[in-house]
């Protein structure tokens, strides 16, 4: 490899792997709960429900509105599904 090849990727890699502090003002941290947690949670929510007589669907549903865990309990019906979510 030339050395003034070399020297931009070196040059690249350095900018990129030390961003300048204003760069991380604009990183955001988001919260979201683990695929183990989100199963448990609408696995207790149907059941819960199942033991006051309610036939349901339980989803959790992230921060961009994509569903992470849904669970349609015993004798649920259809429309429960876009209910849930």
């Amino acid at each position: 490899m030339k050395k003034p090849a070399a020297a931009t990727l070196c040059a690249a890699g350095f900018v990129f792997a030390n961003p300048l502090p204003a760069f991380a003002q604009d990183v955001l941290t988001t919260h979201r709960l683990s695929a183990a947690l989100a199963a448990e949670a609408v696995g207790e929510a149907v059941a819960t429900c199942a033991k006051q007589g309610y036939k349901v669907t339980a989803a959790i549903v992230d921060t961009d509105g994509v569903t992470q865990a849904l669970l349609r309990g015993d004798g649920a019906s259809m429309t429960t599904l876009p209910a849930a979510r």
